[in-house]
Formats: structure tokens, sequence, C-alpha cells
């Protein structure tokens, strides 16, 4: 009976391994602070949306495979293309722009739950990523103000989003 219970617990420790590094789907959510309208954005190669002007967070694309034991930091491949812009009579004003830049997941990672990659284009052209463990608020208002529920905080640091 004892060689059984034993049998038993090493066979769930090893199914408990493997599982916690088998690849996780982290649903994609965009928030745009640039004032462009962000025609199309993918991170390293998977289509994330499109984005309004001042926007974002309000629904998520599937998916971007995440290993749970990655090391931390690590970086992203992002690329966007701003949508074109028109005058009144439909003369093109700005043509469409494409950029390409890297973002830095810092970490932590969430402890309950994997669950959304963020990928947050900021008004200084930078890029800012996190997993999170559900979609959080936006960094900014729609009037382009900070949002007084979120921290801002430096490159490197983690942004703690409120309960």
């Amino acid at each position: 009976m004892q060689f059984i219970t034993i049998l038993f617990l090493a066979i769930l420790m090893l199914t408990g391994c493997s599982k916690a590094s088998e690849p996780v789907a982290l649903s994609i959510s965009g928030y745009n602070y640039t004032g462009r309208y962000i025609h199309t954005f993918s991170v390293n190669g998977q289509w994330g949306g499109n984005l309004y002007e001042t926007s974002g967070g309000g629904s998520d694309v599937c998916c971007l495979s995440f290993k749970p034991t990655s090391k931390l930091p690590f970086t992203v491949d992002v690329e966007w293309t701003f949508g074109r812009e028109e005058d009144e009579k439909g003369n093109i004003t700005r043509p469409q722009e494409h950029h390409k830049g890297t973002a830095t997941v810092n970490g932590p990672l969430p402890k309950v739950k994997l669950s959304n990659f963020e990928v947050h284009f900021m008004p200084d052209g930078s890029v800012q990523a996190y997993i999170t463990d559900y979609m959080s608020s936006p960094f900014f208002l729609p009037n382009g103000k900070p949002n007084p529920d979120i921290r801002i905080v430096p490159p490197g640091d983690t942004v703690l989003p409120p309960r």
C-alpha cells in the first residue's frame, strides 16, 4: 500500500511540473495614448487588432503563446501602423506610417493566473508591455489626462493597477 501511495504522489508531482512548463495562450490587449489611429499592430508577429486614438483595453485578440517558465526580463517585437489621415474633402493630410520597436516585460508575473498580454503605445512613441491576470484600466483617460486610478511608473518598474 505504501508503494502505491508513493507512486501516486510521484505521478502527481511529475504531472504538476510538466503543466507548469507548458505554454499558455495570452489574450492581446492594446492601449493607444498616441492621439493617432493605429490601423494594425502585432506582437512577435501575432496580430493584435486596431486601436482608435486614446483608446484601448476594451477588447482583446487571441492569442500570444507564453511559457510561464520564461526568464524575466524579456523583450518582444512590436510593429504598428498609424492609419492615414484625411481632411474633410478626402485629401490625405498624413500618410500611413509603419513603425517597429521592442518592449521589455520586466514582471513580476501574476501569481493567480496568466491571462492578458498588454501593449501600451505611449504618447512619447515608446511601447510598454505587461502580463496581467485581468485587463487593466487605461493609464490615460480619453481627454489625455492621466487616469487617477493608475500610477504611471518609469521603465523597469511594475504597474500596479487598482483592484
